[in-house]
């Protein structure tokens, strides 16, 4: 199937009921993109579609709904938000699948020091050493303490003593300033790679799948649209659930695709596109309509 190449979800949009958008490289990306994609969501919250915001971000959803109201983006703007971060949350309270049941309550915390709010309310205590911990629980990389020698030195620990890990967010790169920037997902691969045991909370996994498809159940898959700025993560998804999908041009993408020359047109992408598994049904500069 060819990819067509559009400049406005306009030309899709009576196709489908329910979009199931990225958040952070699809609405949070640029100041001007971020303005044409509020005006999209007002457009379609006119049109009455059914938003889903669908993230890998670590964030629950409370925070996310927070940050969003910062950039002017009110609840009566979408309808659902599934978060890689509410999921983890979620498994970890519950822990009602062998993994999960299988932790223990001791946490090394890999990440950001104030982010170990994540935590709080979950019978998890954090730990100094990782030599106390029962897993790791990978959230993100610290800015503050980027050494990644160190960080390789303190996953050999983890493989030495065989915890198990938890990830948030299965993503390897990201967008940070309009500079890529690695993210939790590295460090599952590398984790895993070297025979660690890794559950990665986010997309492509099914758990985030079971979760959209519980909250969009009375809709045909053939009225849904993925819209993401990934192929590893947005296209696979749409491909492995048989979900039309728009794939927007982003520095993600030309990473992924290697990408190097500073200036390339759609149709050159679509080529390049065509020749990967999880190529997209449509392909667009940036969010608009």
């Amino acid at each position: 199937m060819s990819i067509k190449i559009i400049n406005s979800l306009k030309e899709c949009v009576q196709d489908y009921d329910a979009f199931i958008m990225g958040i952070n490289g699809v609405i949070l990306n640029n100041d001007l993109s971020l303005e044409n994609a509020i005006q999209t969501l007002r457009v379609l919250s006119r049109l009455e579609k059914t938003i889903v915001l669908f993230s890998n971000t670590p964030l629950r959803i409370r925070d996310v709904m927070k940050q969003l109201e910062i950039v002017n983006i009110p609840p009566s703007l979408y309808q659902i938000i599934i978060t890689a971060g509410e999921e983890a949350y979620q498994h970890l309270e519950d822990k009602a699948d062998p993994f999960h049941a299988s932790l223990g309550s001791n946490c090394y915390f890999l990440g950001p020091t104030q982010e170990a709010r994540f935590l709080n309310g979950l019978d998890i205590y954090r730990v100094p050493n990782i030599d106390e911990a029962d897993f790791i629980l990978t959230y993100g990389y610290d800015a503050t303490a980027d050494d990644r020698d160190g960080y390789k030195e303190l996953l050999q620990k983890g493989l030495q003593l065989k915890l198990p890990m938890v990830c948030i967010n299965p993503n390897v790169i990201g967008i940070k300033n309009g500079r890529i920037e690695p993210r939790p997902g590295q460090v599952a691969a590398y984790y895993t790679q070297r025979g660690g045991r890794v559950f990665s909370h986010g997309k492509p996994n099914r758990p985030m799948y079971v979760k959209l498809f519980d909250e969009l159940g009375h809709f045909e898959r053939k009225r849904m649209l993925i819209i993401g700025d990934s192929l590893d993560t947005d296209m696979k998804c749409a491909h492995m659930n048989h979900i039309d999908s728009l794939l927007l041009d982003s520095i993600v993408l030309h990473k992924e695709l290697l990408i190097r020359q500073k200036s390339i047109s759609l149709q050159e992408i679509s080529d390049i596109l065509a020749k990967t598994l999880y190529h997209p049904t449509y392909l667009m500069s940036s969010l608009m309509f």
